[in-house]
């Protein structure tokens, strides 16, 4: 059915995909960049199939960065398989995942399992468009910090288990983020309003205040002063603790909460530091940071 192209991809032709997905009758799920179809190859080996909605680059761009994600192998992520591309018609080959993915398990009203909070701190440390750093608009070099971008923006949806961005019934839009940040930095913040209520409250309450506080510094204006994905881990293990985050300027955008204070652009500017070493943290208040940014 595929051929190899390059490494252990293949390529796949429309039609033979059209037909291992039974002209794409049974859909996975969405977003925003396509949908996803469930596939059986001849061998009987099951894949998802990605139809890529909007695709300008052209040929030789496209066949480059699937190459490139081809060579991305991980025992946490999703295999490409291979590719189709012929004209217009774009797509992508990966694995099936029989659990299905984290966003149907967390949105998806038919399913019925939720997922407890153990399940949810060990996702945050494993590991579309609502997750792209603004350095993906404003036109700045991209590095490794626009993923903890993402990244953090994820395990605001994992704690919640709901989508960050959700119109209420007077047509305004909230933003979940904005809520956290407003809720970090009150002397007297619920957090526990922040979970998810399907787990009727059971957390641990100090896991549930270091996964917020992380989510917070991961999406922070300027890309210095995100932490490294490697200083994530080692908060998130309670090797090191994590500083108060300042509240991103960004977020004013999102504001629709009543009594969010936001930061100065000054104050903001205080806050560059999203850890300090345990063996120095009782000398240190609650709200103290480092005026050194982190950098990768």
């Amino acid at each position: 059915m595929g051929k190899a192209v390059e490494g252990s991809l293949m390529a796949f032709g429309y039609r033979d995909l059209q037909g291992a997905t039974k002209n794409f009758s049974e859909k996975l799920g969405g977003g925003g960049f396509g949908s996803v179809f469930k596939g059986v190859l001849p061998d009987s080996s099951v894949i998802a199939v990605k139809k890529l909605d909007s695709i300008s680059q052209g040929e030789k761009q496209f066949r480059s960065e699937v190459s490139t994600i081809g060579t991305i192998q991980h025992v946490n992520l999703v295999r490409l398989r291979g590719f189709c591309s012929e004209g217009n018609k774009k797509l992508l080959v990966y694995d099936y995942m029989p659990n299905g993915s984290l966003d149907s398990l967390l949105f998806s009203e038919k399913n019925s399992k939720v997922l407890d909070w153990k399940t949810r701190v060990l996702t945050t440390m494993r590991g579309t468009r609502g997750y792209l750093a603004p350095e993906w608009i404003s036109g700045v070099a991209i590095t490794a910090k626009a993923d903890v971008y993402s990244y953090g923006m994820m395990i605001f949806e994992v704690v919640s288990g709901r989508r960050n961005s959700e119109q209420s019934e007077d047509g305004k839009v909230k933003f979940f983020p904005s809520y956290v940040a407003s809720q970090i930095n009150q002397e007297d913040g619920d957090f526990l309003s922040l979970l998810d209520h399907r787990l009727e409250g059971v957390a641990d309450l100090e896991e549930l205040t270091r996964i917020c506080k992380v989510a917070c510094w991961c999406i922070q204006d300027e890309e210095t002063q995100r932490p490294s994905m490697g200083q994530i881990v080692q908060i998130l293990e309670g090797v090191v603790n994590v500083n108060q985050p300042p509240i991103p300027r960004s977020l004013r955008v999102f504001d629709c909460q009543e009594n969010i204070v936001f930061f100065t652009e000054s104050s903001s500017s205080q806050s560059s530091q999203p850890q300090s070493h345990t063996s120095t943290a009782s000398t240190q208040s609650k709200n103290t940071t480092s005026n050194t940014s982190p950098r990768s």
